[in-house]
């Protein structure tokens, strides 16, 4: 079986790098990378116009597999973020990550990250999340 996984911003972000986009290219190539629409938004925010945005999303589209995100992945957010408590990281972890956990926590496919936010919620879901390299190398 061929692992997909949602792809992060922080992890996207870094494909500048050579170590990164060594890891994100071929998964690129086999389609083996999806976005859902709270990534697709996070990634807007970088457009410099208008037309950058449109460029953006156009990319996106044709680039990642779009999985969708159900009501019951608010309720799931929510309870990911209540658990959070117990550990004091619940001001901590970016909402838009609760929301991006939870998402690839309801398609059963892992997080593609660089960010320490993705570890803390695995360590309550036991949800599958990867670093795109190893952390502090990027």
């Amino acid at each position: 079986m061929t692992t997909r996984y949602l792809l992060d911003k922080s992890a996207a972000y870094r494909a500048h790098l050579p170590a990164v986009r060594h890891r994100l290219e071929p998964l690129m190539e086999r389609g083996l990378l999806a976005r859902c629409g709270i990534t697709d938004l996070e990634f807007g925010v970088s457009a410099r116009s208008r037309e950058d945005h449109r460029t953006l999303g156009t990319y996106r589209r044709d680039a990642l597999e779009y999985v969708n995100t159900p009501d019951t992945v608010w309720v799931r957010a929510w309870e990911i973020q209540e658990a959070l408590t117990d550990k004091g990281f619940h001001r901590s972890v970016k909402i838009p990550d609760l929301i991006i956990a939870a998402v690839a926590e309801h398609h059963g496919i892992p997080v593609m990250h660089y960010d320490q936010d993705f570890e803390r919620i695995a360590a309550i879901t036991r949800q599958p999340v990867e670093w795109v390299v190893a952390p502090g190398t990027a």
